[in-house]
């Protein structure tokens, strides 16, 4: 079974006090979360858009299966 953590805007600096508040990226991934997914557009700005992070077989069974967009 694979451990999938989505962290919200997450954060990729984890010495910041200005995302002091947002759970760190790489944390989940030294727990051992095959996929992390976080956005892209929150915490970098720009248009939406979200990121996955983790093991490349976890990363290479979501390009196989993307979801299906409006429903």
């Amino acid at each position: 079974m694979a451990v999938v953590d989505d962290v919200g805007s997450g954060a990729l600096a984890e010495d910041l006090p200005q995302l002091a508040g947002e759970p760190p990226v790489r944390r989940s991934v030294r727990a051992g979360a095959d996929l992390v997914a976080f956005s892209a557009d929150k915490l970098l700005g720009g248009p939406q858009a979200g990121l996955l992070v983790g093991r490349q077989e976890a990363i290479d069974r979501c390009a196989r299966h993307p979801p299906i967009s409006g429903k």
